[in-house]
């Protein structure tokens, strides 16, 4: 019979395949409709995440040290150097800046601008308030004493340093130490009250390198109040930290005239 059908395709077979077809459209149309919504779950998060963001004014945000590369704030010393008026930061001991980023050379060009030399404004924590050094020596991966020894060497050079300097230019670095253990570091960067600057926040997790410390940058003019509250924070701490202007000043320095 020459016909539609002698060639081996019969109505039950076209019926199949029809429904085969239809079949794979619908497992594809669910696979594709799965894939939408989370296409639009994943959009959605996104512009929540960047609304959050938005209020406020994330500038960056580090997974680890290495985000920083390409950045202005690629080592302590290029970040503060990008300051206008003012530096304020707090610390455990700074020994990353100081033992790496030169921050001590950068604070003293800082200082040394005849123009207009940056207030600049260092807090550590306080190597002779033993309660302090044993609440963060562990966390550090050290002693209470090699703790309490990288803080006061840090403080110490912070004092020959603003001795060095005239009297015009030294009255510019204040030398602090906290006995309070803030949650994170902090560098505040030209902060005018809450109108302007920035501020960088890092910590890291216990007893892990430096270099995976993780952070964030916020800066002013956000719609949500959290850059206010990390400044007024922060600037509570420095206000409440006792301030140091001798070697003198420093307890274990004069019972470890070594160090």
């Amino acid at each position: 019979m020459n016909n539609f059908w002698s060639g081996g395709i019969t109505f039950s077979g076209i019926v199949i395949a029809l429904v085969v077809q239809l079949i794979v459209t619908l497992i594809c149309g669910i696979f594709a409709f799965h894939r939408i919504k989370r296409l639009w779950r994943t959009f959605r998060s996104f512009c929540m995440f960047y609304a959050k963001f938005n209020s406020i004014q994330m500038i960056r945000f580090v997974r680890d040290r290495e985000d920083y590369k390409g950045t202005k704030a690629y080592g302590i010393a290029n970040y503060i150097k990008t300051a206008k008026k003012s530096v304020k930061i707090v610390g455990i001991n700074l020994s990353t800046g100081v033992d790496n980023d030169d921050v001590i050379p950068a604070i003293k060009e800082l200082l040394s601008r005849n123009d207009s030399p940056i207030e600049i404004t260092v807090s550590l924590l306080d190597p002779d308030y033993r309660m302090t050094m044993l609440a963060m020596a562990e966390t550090q991966g050290k002693t209470e004493t090699e703790l309490a020894s990288t803080v006061s060497s840090t403080l110490r050079r912070l004092i020959e340093l603003k001795g060095t300097l005239s009297k015009s230019h030294a009255e510019h670095l204040t030398i602090k130490a906290h006995r309070v253990v803030p949650f994170a570091s902090a560098i505040i960067i030209d902060s005018d009250g809450f109108k302007s600057g920035e501020i960088q926040i890092e910590t890291k997790s216990y007893h892990q390198s430096g270099n995976k410390s993780f952070g964030f940058t916020l800066g002013a003019g956000g719609s949500h109040p959290l850059y206010k509250t990390l400044i007024a924070s922060y600037e509570e701490l420095i206000e409440d930290a006792r301030p140091l202007k001798r070697i003198a000043d420093i307890a274990y320095l004069k019972n470890n005239s070594k160090l």
